[in-house]
């Protein structure tokens, strides 16, 4: 495999198509960005198949068309004017099966083509994956090593479930193997945006789902190669207050991992997705300030995860800027990211862990020199705010040590267990107050 991580979608503003190389350690490669395309370029997807990385795009002006082009380890864009596909279509997703990509869009149905991997197109017509009643839209394709499974949002019960998730098999030769479409999701109300993984013997699909009929949650749903769906009702991964969107997946070779956007808080936030469904653990991945939004993810080398996302920043070396950059860090995460860094005491220190957390949270805290002399006793305050700003928990430290804990498992001074939501942490430490927001989820 390529000892690369193709970093997809890094600038499709100003409709323009570039790409950079991140080496496993972490250093990129092309600062400056590999320009794919400057033609109108939007909606990228990018997959590697050895011995190229493959890009397929939607060229927007003056007429909606699916392109593609092939791209060197080296980062040589070997196909510049790009690989016409077909006119006036939208939302590329691609795929590999060891000799030929895929390429497939929406138009109302759901179409495919096959490349090689000399750059030509294998099907003169397209592929018909699905043309059910009513719209079919926003495919995203897996291989397993035998077949091709693509899923997608469907309108075809309109009037009963609304938009539901359906997903179909493709033969590495272009036959259809289930013209029908198979149902995997027909919950209530509205699945939107699917796209999956495959897993050494499963598909996990995971797609934003409304069927409490209030807000999107994160749900997904294990499906086998013959196409039989393990989990008929949908796993819950991520059912917090608030909209959850943007879902995207990718197996490490024991787990599933999941990522996706809260609107609410405008973070990303991560999941851990065994081989059985069960939801091991959840995790955030971006907490900066600002929006981040649009995750990606892509597996890489000794199993470790490249996230990359949008991320919103007002300045950039002191000068404004009011702009999205593309960020990413690997997942498992670093011990620098995943253990807290205990300061110099002449600093206060506080510390959330984990976060998002379920069933209990550990507040670390350091107090700074200056605050305390090492004999001297300090009381040290934490309250935890609601997001409307009530004070819903306390707690009250006498102590002469300078690192300290406290646990949260949640509740009130009362007892009583508090709804899933934002949190806010106050600390106030020696003669310093310091502030951390908290997720807790249902």
């Amino acid at each position: 495999e390529d000892r690369t991580y193709p970093v997809p979608p890094v600038d499709n503003s100003g409709f323009t198509i570039q790409a950079s190389r991140i080496a496993p350690d972490g250093s990129i490669l092309d600062p400056e960005g590999i320009i794919v395309t400057k033609r109108n370029g939007r909606s990228p997807s990018v997959i590697y198949g050895a011995p190229y990385y493959f890009i397929a795009w939607v060229r927007a002006y003056p007429d909606w068309k699916i392109y593609c082009a092939r791209l060197t380890t080296q980062g040589t864009v070997l196909d510049t004017a790009g690989i016409f596909i077909s006119s006036g279509y939208y939302r590329p997703s691609v795929g590999f099966d060891g000799t030929n990509y895929l390429v497939t869009w929406h138009t109302g149905d759901i179409y495919a083509k096959r490349v090689n991997q000399d750059g030509i197109v294998l099907d003169p017509n397209p592929i018909v994956i699905s043309n059910a009643f009513l719209e079919q839209e926003f495919p995203s394709v897996a291989f397993d090593g035998f077949n091709y499974f693509i899923v997608w949002q469907d309108d075809r019960n309109a009037g009963a479930t609304s938009l539901d998730i359906y997903g179909a098999r493709l033969t590495p030769d272009g036959v259809v193997l289930d013209p029908y479409g198979i149902p995997i999701s027909m919950a209530p109300f509205v699945q939107r945006n699917p796209t999956l993984a495959f897993g050494d013997t499963n598909y996990l699909v995971v797609w934003r789902d409304r069927r409490n009929g209030i807000d999107y949650d994160i749900y997904g749903a294990r499906v086998d190669t013959a196409g039989i769906v393990l989990d008929p009702y949908g796993i819950p991964i991520c059912t917090a207050s608030g909209n959850q969107e943007m879902p995207a997946v990718t197996f490490d070779g024991n787990d599933y991992i999941v990522v996706w956007h809260d609107s609410s808080n405008s973070n990303i936030f991560g999941a851990r997705i065994n081989r059985a469904g069960e939801v091991v653990n959840t995790f955030i991945v971006s907490s900066q300030p600002g929006d981040q939004n649009n995750p990606s993810l892509v597996h890489g080398m000794n199993d470790s995860i490249l996230i990359a996302y949008s991320g919103w920043v007002d300045s950039i070396s002191r000068k404004p800027v009011k702009t999205y950059r593309i960020w990413g860090k690997f997942y498992p995460f670093t011990p620098v990211e995943e253990t807290p860094r205990y300061f110099a005491r002449e600093a206060g220190y506080l510390e959330v862990h984990p976060n998002p957390f379920r069933n209990a949270v550990t507040i670390k805290f350091q107090i700074p020199e200056q605050g305390v002399a090492s004999s001297q006793k300090s009381v040290v305050s934490i309250k935890i705010y609601d997001a409307s700003g009530r004070l819903v928990r306390q707690f009250n430290h006498l102590t002469n040590y300078s690192f300290n804990q406290a646990v949260w498992n949640g509740t009130d001074d009362s007892g009583r267990r508090l709804p899933a939501g934002v949190y806010f942490c106050h600390a106030q430490l020696g003669n310093e107050r310091m502030i951390k927001k908290v997720i807790m989820l249902q």
